[in-house]
């Protein structure tokens, strides 16, 4: 998942040899993290995920990428498979993970990378709305004002 995302802005032409080198050492990072080596790797390779992906589209250009929630959901996806990692390999120097609780994270991972898929969507398509949208633009910024408050209620509700 990572090297995917590391590698896709090199699909958009050459790319500054600095971000090239953002997702080698993110794809390092990533790599000593899963083997226990490196505690923050994960956070870091992420941290340099992002700035890869940030350096690609100002080196694109200005305008929308319609990509965006695809990435968006690699990032969710690969930080959450990597801490998984981390914590089977916590479990199995304490015993063995119970099936049933692997079954419900693995859905509850789907879930929540499939839902980031879709929230990033429809913030995408509310940017690409006329600047001029009137009342569906108002719509939409509401909706996704809401749903970003949801998001952070439950999330809360979760540290408590």
């Amino acid at each position: 998942m990572a090297a995917g995302l590391a590698g896709a802005p090199l699909l958009d032409g050459p790319l500054p040899v600095v971000l090239g080198l953002a997702g080698v050492a993110a794809l390092g990072s990533l790599a000593a993290a899963l083997a226990g080596w490196w505690a923050d790797g994960v956070g870091v390779a992420l941290v340099l995920l992002v700035a890869e992906y940030g350096g690609s589209l100002v080196a694109r250009g200005p305008g929308l990428d319609p990509s965006a929630p695809l990435v968006a959901a690699g990032l969710l996806l690969a930080a959450e498979l990597a801490y998984w990692s981390a914590d089977v390999r916590a479990a199995r120097a304490g015993g063995a993970e119970d099936r049933a609780v692997t079954g419900r994270r693995a859905r509850r991972v789907a879930v929540v990378t499939l839902s980031a898929a879709a929230g990033a969507s429809f913030l995408l398509a509310a940017a690409a709305l006329p600047r001029n949208g009137g009342e569906a633009l108002r719509v939409a910024g509401v909706a996704a004002a809401a749903a970003a408050a949801t998001v952070v209620l439950a999330l809360l509700r979760r540290v408590r």
